[in-house]
């Protein structure tokens, strides 16, 4: 049985510490990646956790990874997984304790070896575009606790099979392999839907954080609202300008614990 916790939720001086220390110029321009709204939730929930480990599957030009060091220091340990290398203008970490496995160096996570972990103290982070159920039973496998998805698309919408349309029973046969649209990447095949309510018990809380400002997003199969933390006075828009202008970007981050 799923439990929709309220444990996390963002104050104005959380937006505020993000503004003034945390953001860089690069979010805002991150083209194909997480944008200011998605980092924001990020953020949030590594400064609430404070892992020791991240795994972070799916680096594209590599602000994220600039955003986990910036949020929790020389010392936290991150591991970047990609097929593809960075960009010549994106961000990679010359920290010794982040390791990349890019490219022909490439380790995809279900083969990835996290013996030596603490997995109290591990959070997994996928933006990777892959089927998301595939990665709830890599995560169980392995014995991961924590774990934190961009992309979580609603019912009815996206191109990879996420986690909502697992709680959903979303059935559409976009998410076979054979039958997903031309600019899918997912390379897993759909899962057994006889395994969706084992994989539900699994799951201890499911936090899904809000927008900043509410929106409506327009996507592939149409047009889906989001939850906002914010409502649109003056003084709001004024003040989270950045929030504002890039909320219609937001991909429905959530955050999950498994038992």
């Amino acid at each position: 049985m799923i439990t929709y916790c309220k444990d996390l939720i963002y104050t104005k001086e959380d937006l505020d510490d993000f503004l003034n220390n945390i953001y860089f110029e690069e979010i805002t321009n991150n083209d194909g990646g997480m944008k200011i709204n998605d980092m924001f939730s990020f953020y949030f929930l590594l400064k609430k956790l404070q892992p020791e480990y991240i795994i972070e599957s799916g680096v594209w030009n590599g602000f994220s990874t600039k955003l986990i060091r910036k949020t929790l220091g020389n010392d936290c340990k991150i591991i970047c997984l990609d097929p593809r290398n960075i960009s010549p203008n994106g961000y990679k970490d010359n920290n010794c304790n982040t390791r990349y496995f890019l490219n022909n160096n490439f380790i995809d996570f279900k083969d990835f070896n996290l013996i030596g972990f603490n997995l109290d103290k591990t959070l997994c982070f996928f933006d990777d575009h892959q089927n998301a159920a595939q990665r709830l039973i890599h995560c169980i496998e392995k014995g991961v606790k924590h774990i934190f998805f961009n992309d979580n698309y609603p019912l009815n919408a996206g191109s990879h099979y996420t986690i909502q349309h697992l709680i959903d029973n979303d059935t559409r046969q976009k998410f076979d392999l054979n039958n997903q649209y031309y600019y899918s990447i997912n390379t897993f095949p759909q899962i057994d839907l006889s395994q969706r309510n084992f994989l539900l018990k699994k799951i201890d809380k499911y936090i899904a954080f809000p927008n900043i400002f509410q929106s409506t997003i327009e996507l592939w199969e149409g047009i889906f609202n989001t939850v906002g933390f914010f409502e649109e006075t003056h003084e709001n828009i004024n003040k989270y300008q950045l929030f504002y202008k890039n909320k219609n970007q937001y991909s429905w981050n959530v955050y999950i614990t498994l038992i």
